[in-house]
């Protein structure tokens, strides 16, 4: 009986180890993954542009970048080196998961690389890098799309009176047009790839948002400032660009204010502009834009979600 027993509890045994070795290999990703990233960046005297990028990888992958081509150009990552107070033999990550680690890699392209590649209008543009790691492993990596614009002017149409964002995915702007406009079109870079993840309202309460001058004066923004930040885009005051709003005037001195809501849900890496087009009393054309950041909030299910889309759904 005790024999029987012994066998009976060391084949349970196998069968789970066996079994959990199995479902644990089920759960390796074949290579780093990367995640999507929409960045569109203005560059004026810089020597250089930052791009970060973020990826997965298994838990006991320590294998790091050692360079990328991107559109043929070389390019590295800047090891700005990051303290570790418990050991150096730990490895370094932005975010654990079950299975996998989140990291990123910092990659400096010196501005004269560009110069030969941007197209007339000095855009340089890309969706997909080859990355080559020191264990001598090489990903075709589809990141989203990264657009840097090159010398691109600034415009004095507006004077901006204040502009913020929060954790919640909000940002907002609020300025003031130093001449008469028209206004014909408000979008964000990447409209068509993100139509669903941005929405953007426009408020022209001209009574109201003028109050916000006493700030320059010295005192606390209007009570309405505070209360609006609150609401939930659908109760903030104004109109979606989406609802035929273009063109519209503004008066020198006049006031607009713009409401920016991410989709809390999203799970890729928004470095973009909001995009203001139109054209002066003169008929003189212009574009204003003003940067926004938002990183996703990612969770054990965002990220099963994102290997099964970007792996084929070799890892549910």
């Amino acid at each position: 009986m005790k024999k029987y027993l012994f066998w009976l509890g060391l084949t349970i045994y196998v069968i789970c180890f066996v079994g959990n070795y199995i479902y644990y290999q089920s759960k390796q990703l074949e290579d780093p993954i990367f995640l999507d990233h929409y960045y569109d960046i203005e560059v004026y005297n810089d020597n250089e542009v930052r791009l970060e990028f973020y990826y997965l990888t298994n838990k006991n992958d320590d294998a790091t970048v050692k360079f990328a081509l991107i559109n043929g150009i070389e390019v590295y990552p800047r090891r700005d080196g990051q303290f570790n107070m418990w050991s150096d033999n730990l490895p370094e990550y932005k975010q654990e998961f079950t299975h996998y680690y989140l990291k990123s890699v910092i990659f400096s392209i010196p501005i004269k690389s560009l110069s030969n590649l941007e197209n007339s209008a000095g855009i340089w543009t890309f969706e997909d890098m080859i990355v080559f790691f020191n264990n001598n492993q090489e990903v075709n990596a589809n990141i989203g799309a990264v657009k840097i614009n090159i010398g691109q002017p600034d415009t004095n149409i507006f004077h901006r009176r204040a502009s913020g964002g929060s954790n919640q995915h909000y940002d907002f702007d609020l300025l003031v047009v130093n001449e008469p406009i028209i206004i014909q079109d408000i979008k964000t870079s990447f409209s068509k790839e993100l139509d669903d993840q941005v929405k953007i309202k426009v408020d022209l309460d001209q009574k109201k948002l003028k109050q916000f001058e006493i700030v320059r004066q010295g005192q606390d923004p209007p009570q309405w400032f505070e209360d609006e930040g609150n609401l939930e885009i659908e109760n903030k005051p104004g109109a979606y660009v989406s609802d035929g709003l273009f063109p519209f005037k503004l008066a020198a001195e006049d006031w607009m204010q713009l409401y920016i809501q991410h989709n809390p849900d999203h799970d890729s890496y928004y470095q973009i502009n909001v995009i203001i087009e139109g054209m002066t009393e003169a008929g003189d054309e212009f574009i204003y834009t003003n940067g926004i950041i938002d990183d996703p909030y990612l969770d054990q299910q965002s990220i099963n979600e994102i290997i099964e889309m970007k792996q084929g759904g070799a890892n549910k």
